[in-house]
């Protein structure tokens, strides 16, 4: 099963459990490892089940929801087309960047997705027809819930990871662990600093993503 996560909880993905589920459907088991404690709604698009979190931010506010005008891309490697997804979302709102710099992960060099052709499609969609195209995997937010509505964020951070389930151990074995850190403060500091420049500067030159 394939998956979009937009809310990471750290203690779920570093506190050893264990778990007897039986006779009940996928939606049934997803709410038993998640436990009471965690509100969410589980939805499937495009094959993909989304867990998201419950109160839910308006669109306007939220990242994800972003509706991409137009987004094309030829058949690759799928870490390559997530990042390039990744540039036309800051593209879209932020015109004025001319320039990208960074790197990202190689992922299974095997497999390739694509390609995509799509009109008006939030962020998430975009994702769910990414994933959905992979051998298994799950798309997972990088950042805060709190700061899901901050694009500024966009122009230094990548807003998810893609984790690709038969990728080699060596490129992702580190990810679930990296995912789980407590970045928040960080992240915090990093959209405070973005904020203070656009005020000052009415766009930045180029983006690098960590």
């Amino acid at each position: 099963m394939c998956f979009g996560i937009e809310k990471v909880d750290t203690t779920l993905l570093t506190k050893l459990s264990d778990f007897d589920i039986g006779k009940t459907t996928v939606e049934g088991a997803i709410r038993s490892i998640l436990g009471s404690d965690h509100l969410v709604t589980i939805e499937q698009h495009f094959g993909i089940i989304e867990i998201i979190p419950v109160p839910r931010r308006a669109k306007s506010e939220n990242i994800f929801d972003v509706v991409i005008p137009e987004w094309q891309a030829q058949r690759g490697n799928l870490q390559l087309v997530s990042w390039l997804l990744h540039i036309q979302l800051v593209q879209d709102l932020n015109p004025q960047i001319q320039g990208f710099g960074g790197s990202t992960g190689v992922g299974n060099t095997k497999y390739e997705v694509g390609p995509f052709s799509e009109r008006k499609l939030p962020v998430r969609y975009l994702l769910d027809k990414i994933v959905a195209q992979s051998r298994g995997g799950a798309w997972i937010a990088q950042i805060p819930w709190k700061e899901v509505g901050n694009f500024c964020l966009l122009e230094n951070h990548r807003a998810w990871t893609i984790l690709e389930y038969g990728a080699p151990r060596s490129n992702y074995s580190a990810l679930p662990s990296g995912i789980a850190d407590d970045r928040a403060s960080a992240i915090r500091d990093l959209a405070n600093g973005s904020r203070a420049e656009i005020r000052g500067n009415s766009g930045a030159a180029d983006g690098t993503f960590p």
